[in-house]
């Protein structure tokens, strides 16, 4: 497997047309589209949760007045949701228009409705596990190594 730059961009892209093709075709009824001026004004949003800090100030918080002190210890499990997948999740669930988006690590997107837990539709990205490669980065410049070997592979600048 020859690794590029363009690799992540690729997988995006495939992931977005699928999204869209999904959004497109699903019998949900959806809310307005997420363009810039809907980016911008997240910070005031607290019915979603549109970029992984929640606003571009990436303070990963949101007043909301049904929870305070005096309530917080009566918090209960609505529902809960098994990927089938083990391996630690590390990123930022989104919520738009009642709906939960995951990535998990084997970069499958599910979306889940946010008030039942119900799956209304996966993605699996198939990944290539022939030549495993771990990529590091430092400053500026990245590079790749082969696991067998921790051999050099690509370089990234």
């Amino acid at each position: 497997m020859i690794v590029r730059k363009t690799l992540g961009a690729r997988v995006l892209v495939r992931i977005g047309m699928v999204v869209a093709v999904l959004l497109c075709s699903s019998r949900l009824t959806w809310g307005d589209p997420i363009d810039t001026a809907r980016l911008l004004a997240a910070g005031q949003d607290a019915q979603n949760w549109l970029l992984p800090g929640h606003d571009y100030t990436n303070h990963r918080y949101v007043a909301l007045e049904q929870i305070n002190t005096q309530n917080v210890k009566s918090l209960a499990l609505r529902w809960k949701f098994a990927t089938g997948i083990r391996e630690a999740f590390q990123t930022t669930p989104l919520v738009a228009d009642g709906v939960l988006y995951i990535t998990t690590p084997r970069n499958h997107l599910v979306a889940l409705d946010a008030r039942t837990g119900t799956q209304v539709w996966r993605y699996e990205h198939p990944l290539d596990t022939t030549h495993p490669v771990v990529v590091r980065q430092t400053e500026a410049q990245g590079w790749g190594m082969e696991r067998s070997t921790w051999r050099p592979r690509m370089r990234i600048s």
